[in-house]
């Protein structure tokens, strides 16, 4: 949040609401990769990422699909790229 503030990228605390969890069941794998629906999309994807990381460790899901890119201008906003820079200058 600290960075977001520094950085103009506007971030926010995103829920992770278990219920999604069944768009990554899947018939024939372990589980799917992405949801089955267009419903929690990005709520979803943290839910697949957050099968691979241990308990104890704090993580993000930064979401950069949409923001990334300006339709209007037709090019590319960075967004997230000042972001994490500001972050990992101010790890401590």
């Amino acid at each position: 949040m600290e960075a977001s503030a520094s950085s103009g990228d506007r971030i926010w605390r995103m829920p992770i609401i278990s219920d999604y969890g069944k768009e990554l069941k899947s018939p024939i794998a372990d589980m799917r990769n992405t949801g089955i629906s267009r419903s929690g999309g990005s709520i979803t994807a943290a839910l697949f990422l957050q099968k691979f990381i241990k308990k104890d460790v704090a993580w993000a899901h930064l979401d950069m699909a949409g923001p990334v890119w300006d339709n209007e201008s037709q090019s590319a906003t960075g967004y997230g790229t000042s972001l994490l820079t500001n972050y990992l200058l101010n790890l401590k």
